[in-house]
């Protein structure tokens, strides 16, 4: 019995590849697995045309979503929110302005964005406007503007 077989996948397998990659695999993960969930297929010409006319409408597919998330980026570099917070008497800032709290705020603003798509390096610990990273998909980043103001 062949230690390791190849596999075209038809799917993306996180700990394995992207579609249309070629992967030698274990038979048992293989048997067990990959083929019957429909994620990879016997390497044959059949299978290597295929997975080039899905590729091209992949791509072609990713290329649309590209440019409807540029158009979301662009209404968004729009955007300002405000986050008010408790101060001390020095001016410092009890805590800190969080991602989850720049969700909330442009919530309140009619913009919907999941927390994982803020990308703050480090949270907001000053008063002020802080440009806030929301990244939409690799490609795509936009900046909105967080006033963080006394409560």
């Amino acid at each position: 019995m062949p230690t390791h077989i190849e596999l075209i996948l038809r799917k993306d397998v996180d700990t394995l590849g992207k579609v249309g990659d070629v992967v030698k695999v274990a038979p048992g993960f293989a048997r067990n697995y990959l083929l019957p969930q429909g994620l990879a297929a016997q390497v044959t010409p059949e299978a290597l045309q295929w997975i080039e006319a899905e590729k091209t409408r992949l791509r072609k597919e990713e290329a649309g979503r590209i440019t409807a998330l540029k158009s979301q980026a662009r209404k968004l570099e729009g955007v300002s929110a405000t986050v008010s917070v408790k101060v001390g008497e020095d001016g410092q800032l009890f805590g800190s302005v969080t991602a989850a709290d720049i969700v909330k705020a442009l919530s309140a603003e009619g913009v919907e964005v999941d927390v994982r798509q803020v990308h703050i390096e480090q949270p907001i610990k000053i008063l002020g406007v802080a440009n806030v990273p929301i990244k939409l998909h690799p490609d795509v980043t936009a900046r909105v503007k967080i006033w963080v103001v006394e409560e």
